[in-house]
């Protein structure tokens, strides 16, 4: 087999819905695999490894069949990881400010980058036994916090290998102190953990002897508007790759805390307009022998007439609401204001309101006739909680819906059925109740 049947066939692997690696398999398909010989790799100044440009999967054909499948599959993800985290693009923003020019040092930057992206395939369990990640023992960067950019690693390899202050340099001018790593400037072990004193090796002699899976290119775009619409893609693909990897079921946690607010969330319905929908869905509908059922204009079999729909009938709500001392007066005042929507959807029918902590403290039954409410409306009780009133009074009234604002802390357990739909607006408590349907008051 050879190394582009060898890639593909772990390409297909990653995309595998029942493993544990569908994100990485959907950035890393958009790539196009071409080979190219060690020449072209030292002139791009890597390793004769694999590289991504963000565009691109160039590979060693030689480096490729000296890997086990094992290997391979860690690689493939490895190159995704360098895609998803931005890197091609970062590093192409970087060359378009130097007019042209790589303004960092190629080895370090591919250390700075496999540090940030050893930290996340650390967290899904992949084989790192020959790499390198913050908090490596005995390495200059064993004290260093997981999870930060490559930009923050770069900074602190770039840092951490120039002599402090007053301190003899080796041979050569410019290098590292002779022995152990000089950590950050200054590296006296302060607050960024960035020290690599006494930890058995310089950084420089860590990049030197490093060796990566595979490494990154700059993106091959040259102006701002095709930087930006990179980006776009890049999004784009991101979102593509996540969403399909949440329906698998295999989203990794620690990539979808990075790239969370790329995807879309659904439109956040106002509570007002939910509360709205369910009142008007739980006005009772009239039927009438009066007016021809649609579905059975003629009767049934044997004549037996059905009733058609006769209009909406008078809907009953209770709602009740909760003024313990833990609820705000801002809340129930709001909760009151939107009772007076709710009476005008009601039409005929009426709502009852009552009061409560531990008791019915106000009971009132109104109507849309009865509109504004509101000069009416005086809080009353302050006490605990308890829901057992409440649900009391729904076996006895029957409504169609019962409402309850509440913050969602009682004293007594909550109800474990319901005789009505029941509604519980919920404020700066709980976010969901154990029963019934929530809606948040925000």
């Amino acid at each position: 087999m050879n190394a582009e049947d060898r890639i593909a066939k772990q390409v297909l692997k990653i995309l595998d819905p029942r493993g544990r690696h569908v994100f990485w398999g959907g950035i890393i398909v958009q790539l196009r695999r071409e080979p190219k010989p060690d020449e072209w790799f030292t002139e791009k100044g890597v390793n004769p490894t694999a590289c991504v440009d963000g565009v691109n999967l160039y590979y060693s054909e030689a480096y490729i069949n000296s890997l086990t499948d094992h290997k391979l599959f860690a690689l493939l993800i490895h190159e995704a990881c360098h895609i998803t985290l931005g890197h091609c693009l970062q590093m192409a923003r970087l060359v378009a400010q130097n007019n042209g020019q790589l303004p960092y040092d190629p080895m370090l930057r591919n250390v700075a980058e496999d540090l940030a992206i050893n930290s996340i395939l650390l967290k899904e369990d992949m084989d790192l036994s020959d790499g390198l990640w913050p908090g490596q023992k005995g390495k200059p960067w064993e004290n260093w916090a997981d999870m930060e950019s490559a930009d923050y690693y770069y900074n602190l390899l770039d840092a951490g290998r120039k002599p402090p202050p007053n301190t003899p340099v080796g041979p050569g001018g410019d290098g590292p102190p002779s022995s152990g790593g000089s950590g950050v400037s200054g590296s006296d072990g302060d607050d960024n953990g960035a020290s690599g004193q006494g930890q058995g090796s310089s950084i420089q002699d860590e990049v030197d002897n490093y060796t990566s899976l595979g490494q990154a290119l700059p993106q091959p775009v040259a102006t701002q508007e095709e930087l930006d619409k990179a980006q776009r893609q890049l999004e784009s693909d991101i979102v593509s790759s996540a969403l399909s990897a949440k329906a698998a079921g295999s989203m990794p946690g620690s990539v979808l805390n990075l790239i969370d607010h790329l995807i879309p969330k659904p439109p956040k319905v106002d509570w007002r307009t939910k509360l709205h929908g369910i009142c008007v869905n739980s006005i009772r509908t009239k039927r009438s022998y009066g007016k021809m059922n649609r579905r059975w204009p003629n009767g049934l079999p044997g004549g037996v007439i059905i009733p058609g729909k006769g209009g909406k009938g008078p809907g009953r709500i209770l709602f009740a609401t909760d003024t313990s001392g833990s609820m705000s007066d801002d809340d129930c005042n709001k909760a009151v204001a939107e009772l007076e929507n709710i009476l005008a959807i009601c039409g005929t029918g009426e709502v009852r309101i009552v009061q409560f902590d531990t008791t019915i403290t106000q009971d009132n039954v109104y109507t849309a006739a009865d509109l504004p409410i509101r000069e009416d409306w005086k809080l009353n009780g302050r006490g605990g909680t308890a829901f057992k009133p409440v649900f009391d009074l729904v076996s006895s009234y029957k409504p169609t819906l019962c409402i309850v604002l509440t913050d969602g802390y009682p004293c007594d357990p909550w109800p474990t059925k319901l005789q009505c739909r029941t509604v519980f607006l919920l404020t700066s408590g709980i976010k969901e109740a154990p029963i019934g349907t929530s809606i948040v008051l925000d």
